[in-house]
């Protein structure tokens, strides 16, 4: 059994905006709940304004949005697990799937994640792994618990489809194989240890400097979590308009801009689920400001290394700022949106020699 992230070629094809942005209370309201009784026919329009546009059955929008031909041959598959919500546009019939389906069908025990500062809220996976319950076969696309309003996940049986009637626009993320885990479990069982459970947070709880010295260990990222960050890096750029070449104090600044206009109006690019994923996004950039600026790597802090946070930290190891909670708590309205400031403070900071290692500076 075969699970996949469904996305947008955005690549190859054009996407979608609402003609009037949605607030962030509608953003919210993308959680799996049932919209089709309050749901008016919304006007939508190019991401991009140009001259030709080129369109897929499956283009980019908040939430899945399939063409007429799309629809009638994925409807079978999605009838018992979405509803579908009339679009209004010009160039092309589109309707989109609410995703009603949102499940309790991952095996925590065998996915690898990390979770905020309350040790609960999960902010990503770096591996899905799901129960193989009659739950899970029955439903072709669906959400999980932890991700209500993130990208729906689709079966084997949906890919197949797409693919043997030349649908496009399409892209798959395997995201599990229950007969590849099998393998793995069989060749070498997992030990608590290599585990990310609900107690080995991975990111830092409310603590000040002072309160940080329990931190003992600082190591390299793995590749692939570096590329996850660097994938992030590049989709916020692309959400908030920040160009290629924008990296140190100018990259920071725009950081902070961006927060800035999140906090004021609530509203943040349609693709983020939600505020959380605002924080990785915002924060990754933010870390990145720091690497190409300053030249801080990208580390996991933390007491152990199960309990590692995702940091950007100094060349000497005495500076570490934990860019995502960061951004988090600066979000939450827990900090002031001090991104700038610190940015420029942190050249003097750096000739400065802390009392410990491993210092959060934020």
């Amino acid at each position: 059994m075969k699970i996949w992230k469904l996305s947008a070629d955005l690549d190859k094809y054009d996407d979608l905006c609402p003609k009037t942005p949605f607030t962030a209370d509608e953003l919210q309201a993308f959680d799996g709940r049932s919209l089709k009784a309050l749901w008016k026919p919304l006007n939508v329009e190019p991401m991009e304004q140009k001259k030709k546009h080129k369109w897929g059955d499956y283009p980019g929008f908040t939430i899945p949005v399939l063409s007429e031909r799309a629809l009638q041959i994925l409807k079978p598959l999605i009838n018992n697990s979405s509803e579908e919500l009339e679009l209004v546009f010009d160039e092309k019939k589109y309707t989109a799937i609410n995703v009603t389906s949102v499940l309790d069908v991952v095996d925590y025990e065998k996915s690898i994640y990390k979770t905020f500062s309350d040790g609960r809220k999960i902010m990503f996976f770096r591996k899905y792994a799901f129960r193989e319950c009659e739950e899970l076969k029955q439903h072709h696309i669906f959400k999980i618990l932890d991700e209500s309003k993130n990208k729906p996940f689709v079966s084997d049986a949906f890919k197949q489809a797409v693919e043997e009637n030349g649908l496009t626009g399409f892209e798959f993320e395997l995201v599990w194989d229950s007969e590849e885990q099998s393998v793995q479990e069989k060749a070498a069982p997992a030990t608590t240890g290599e585990r990310n459970h609900a107690d080995a947070t991975g990111m830092p709880n409310e603590q000040s400097s002072t309160e940080a010295e329990g931190l003992a260990y600082v190591g390299d990222l793995d590749d692939e979590v570096m590329a996850e960050i660097n994938r992030e890096i590049a989709y916020a750029r692309k959400l908030f308009w920040i160009p290629k070449y924008s990296e140190g104090k100018d990259l920071a600044a725009r950081v902070y801009k961006a927060v800035d206009k999140v906090i004021r109006t609530g509203r943040y690019p349609r693709q983020y689920g939600d505020v959380a994923d605002v924080a990785v996004g915002l924060g990754c950039l933010y870390g990145h400001a720091l690497v190409t600026g300053y030249g801080w790597k990208w580390k996991g802090v933390g007491s152990t290394a199960e309990d590692a946070v995702f940091s950007v930290v100094s060349p000497d190891e005495n500076w570490v700022n934990p860019c995502m909670v960061y951004l988090q708590k600066i979000l939450d309205g827990e900090n002031e949106n001090t991104t700038l400031l610190l940015y420029n403070m942190i050249e003097k900071t750096m000739e400065q020699k802390p009392e410990r290692k491993l210092t959060f500076l934020t």
